[in-house]
């Protein structure tokens, strides 16, 4: 989207930089204690154009360029339990919570009536999760895993899209290494 609100020929195009950091410290024969950070740096080409529901009023329309830009940082933090089996085989249980920042460096926040404020919109995550890992075989395995998300958000213009909210999951599967 140009200046104008008007469609370009050109396709979106996002650019992301990941960092990642795993670090796993084993704590006797059961337990190991995890840290993992992440850094994640999207930039996008892709603009917003918004009319603010007024077709026939454009000057109030507000061009927002790189309108998916951001930054996101991740703190993860773990504990596994581990019941030896047979034959290099185990049963693992982990619990861990996650911290994740994301800050947009184009995007205003709307108040709830949809009104454009000075501040840049920050959401905020948190994660906890239970995963049980059970090998069936030296390849396969049963998993199991529930998960709790709540994220926040200075953005309080929630007409078409939600900006605080909380996801529930329960799943599970077979994993094979090969």
């Amino acid at each position: 989207v140009d200046l104008n609100g008007i469609l370009e020929d050109k396709k979106r195009e996002d650019k992301v930089h990941y960092f990642k950091l795993d670090l796993d410290y084993r704590v006797g024969e059961r337990f190991i204690l995890g840290l993992d950070g992440e850094i994640e740096l999207n930039n996008s080409n892709q603009n917003y154009y918004d009319t603010k529901n007024t077709t026939a009023d454009f000057s109030d329309d507000v061009f927002v360029p790189h309108y998916f830009n951001y930054n996101r940082y991740e703190m993860k933090p773990s504990l596994t339990y581990l019941i030896p089996l047979e034959e290099n085989r185990n049963i693992a249980f982990k619990i861990a919570y996650a911290y994740t920042v994301r800050d947009y460096s184009n995007r205003n926040v709307k108040d709830a009536q949809g009104a454009y404020k000075s501040d840049l919109q920050e959401d905020r995550i948190h994660a906890g999760s239970f995963n049980v890992n059970y090998s069936l075989t030296e390849k396969l395995s049963f998993l199991f895993n529930v998960d709790y998300t709540h994220n926040t958000s200075n953005m309080e213009y929630e007409q078409y899209y939600r900006y605080d909210y909380d996801t529930y999951n329960i799943l599970s599967g077979l994993s094979y290494k090969f």
